[in-house]
């Protein structure tokens, strides 16, 4: 077991799946609406009416795609039904008037922003946020993207950061924020590296552009159960900017393997850079 918080199994209920292969999301897709399904809540997956590629991959991992269809418990939208004019509220409580314990819903981020624009998903994202926090929904948001240090990051994934504050799933690493730092769970290594460093970046112009005061950014490691030089290197990466200001990475938390990795590469030696 590596740690990895998996879609179903997540502290809150609006969480992003960041993915490289189509494998891995439609594993990831079958693990979030198999758990759905069976506790009896409702599931929708955002997709046109005539689109049926989602079925094999869930059928194929176990998901009785055409039991839960004919049964209405997995049904789609497409993205105007999806995102309706009258709001994200207006879908849920449609959704759970039937009587459900609960509601799951899925939608590429991609497909998401060209429908909406970016100030568009920011907004139905900030609604999402609270109706996850208010109502017994989840919301999976997938996006394909390089995560290992060194890809190139694709244009969508500052947005999708930026909405997804309680749970970024990556390959092998799931990235939780909390202000002025993150929370990291599974492994941190070269495969997922690139996604770990975006958000470290993303948190440091975040507090610049806000002028909030403080002089760290906190990467608590206690819940991490594996990182490489890679890994490390990723930290150092993510933060190079923050701590080139005058500000200072801490790392909590750190044991076993990952202390010893810290302590063979000099971590605390340097620039900026505390243990504690």
């Amino acid at each position: 077991m590596n740690g990895l918080a998996q879609p179903g199994q997540e502290r809150q209920g609006h969480v992003a799946l960041v993915y490289c292969t189509p494998a891995t999301r439609d594993e990831r897709l079958a693990e979030f609406v198999g758990t759905g399904l069976q506790r009896g809540e409702r599931v929708v997956l955002m997709a046109d009416a005539d689109d049926h590629t989602w079925q094999v991959p869930l059928a194929l991992r176990g998901v009785d795609t055409s039991g839960a269809a004919r049964d209405g418990s997995l049904t789609t939208l497409d993205p105007p039904g999806f995102y309706p004019a009258q709001g994200q509220a207006a879908l849920v409580d449609r959704m759970l008037e039937t009587g459900c314990p609960g509601l799951r819903l899925a939608a590429h981020a991609e497909a998401a922003l060209s429908y909406l624009g970016e100030a568009g998903y920011r907004r139905v994202e900030q609604e999402m946020e609270h109706l996850c926090a208010t109502r017994p929904v989840t919301l999976l948001c997938q996006l394909q993207a390089g995560t290992a240090l060194g890809d190139e990051p694709v244009p969508f994934l500052p947005a999708v950061i930026d909405a997804h504050r309680h749970a970024l799933h990556g390959p092998c690493v799931t990235i939780f924020r909390f202000p002025h730092g993150v929370h990291l769970t599974g492994a941190l290594d070269l495969d997922c590296g690139g996604l770990v460093e975006a958000v470290l970046r993303r948190a440091g112009q975040d507090a610049a552009a806000d002028g909030v005061r403080t002089e760290t950014i906190e990467v608590d490691l206690a819940e991490l159960d594996f990182m490489d030089v890679a890994g490390f290197r990723a930290l150092l990466r993510g933060t190079a900017q923050w701590r080139g200001r005058g500000g200072t990475l801490v790392l909590t938390g750190a044991h076993g393997l990952v202390g010893r990795v810290i302590e063979i590469v000099g971590g605390e030696g340097r620039g900026g850079v505390v243990l504690r």
